[in-house]
C-alpha cells in the first residue's frame, strides 16, 4: 500500500513538473516568438493533449492487465505464497528476539539472583515460558515451510501446465496446417493427373489428325479438340 502511495505521489509530482514546464514554455512563446506564437502554441497544446491521452490509455491498459492477472490461478498462488513467506519471516524474527531475551535472562539470573530463591524460581519459570514460546514458533515455522514448499511446487506445476497448453495449441496449429497442406497436395496431384490425361489425349488426337484423309473425320477431331481444350 505504501508503494502505491509512493508511486501515486511520484506521478502527481511528475505531472505537476510537466505542467510547470509547459506553462513556462507557453509564456516564453507568447513573449518572444511574435507572429508565430499562435501556431507554436497550438502545436504545444496538441502535443500536450496527445501525451495526456497516451498516458491515460497506458494507465487503463496496465490496470486491465493487472486486474485480469489478479483473477488467475497463478496470481492466487503467488499471493498465498507471499503471505506464507511473510508469516515465516515474522516467526523467524520473533524466534531470534525470543532467543536473545532468553539468553539475557540466563545471564541476568546467574549474575543477580544466586542468593534469592524466589527470584531464581520466577526467572526459571520465565525462561521456561520463553522456551515454550520458542518451541511453538519453531513448530509454526515448520508448518509454513511445508506450505511454502507445496505452494512453490503448485506454482511450478501450474507454470508447466500453461507451457504444455501452449505447446498443445502450437502442435494443433501445425497439425491443422499439415492437413490443409495435404489437401492442397491432393488437389495438385489430381490437377496434374487431369493435365497428363489431357496431354495424352491431345497427342493421340494429333496423331489421328495427321493420319486421316477424311474431311468429316478432321471436323470431328477439331470438335474433340475444342472439348479437350475447354
Amino acid at each position: 500500500m505504501s508503494d502505491e502511495n509512493h508511486i501515486s505521489g511520484f506521478d502527481a509530482l511528475r505531472l505537476a513538473l510537466i505542467g510547470a514546464i509547459v506553462m513556462a514554455v507557453l509564456l516564453l512563446v507568447l513573449r518572444v516568438l511574435g507572429p508565430y506564437r499562435f501556431a507554436i502554441l497550438a502545436f504545444l497544446v496538441v502535443v500536450t493533449l496527445a501525451y495526456g491521452l497516451w498516458s491515460w490509455w497506458q494507465y487503463l491498459h496496465s490496470r486491465r492487465r493487472a486486474k485480469a492477472w489478479a483473477n488467475t490461478t497463478a496470481a492466487r498462488i503467488q499471493q498465498q505464497l507471499d503471505r506464507s513467506r511473510a508469516a515465516w519471516q515474522a516467526h523467524q524474527e520473533a524466534i531470534t528476539q525470543l532467543l536473545r531475551s532468553q539468553q539475557e535472562l540466563r545471564r541476568s539470573a546467574r549474575a543477580a539472583v544466586d542468593d534469592a530463591e524466589q527470584l531464581a524460581a520466577k526467572t526459571s519459570d520465565l525462561i521456561a515460558d520463553y522456551a515454550q514460546e520458542i518451541a511453538l514458533r519453531e513448530q509454526k515455522l515448520r508448518f509454513y515451510e511445508q506450505i511454502i514448499h507445496q505452494l512453490e511446487s503448485l506454482a511450478a506445476q501450474h507454470e508447466w501446465l500453461a507451457t504444455l497448453q501452449a505447446k498443445e495449441t502450437e502442435l494443433a496449429q501445425f497439425q491443422e496446417q499439415r492437413a490443409r497442406d495435404a489437401e492442397q497436395e491432393a488437389d495438385l496431384r489430381r490437377s496434374l493427373l487431369r493435365e497428363t490425361e489431357r496431354l495424352q489425349k491431345l497427342d493421340k488426337l494429333s496423331e489421328q489428325l495427321e493420319s486421316t484423309n477424311s474431311l468429316e473425320s478432321a471436323e470431328k477431331m477439331r470438335e474433340s479438340l475444342k472439348e479437350l481444350l475447354v
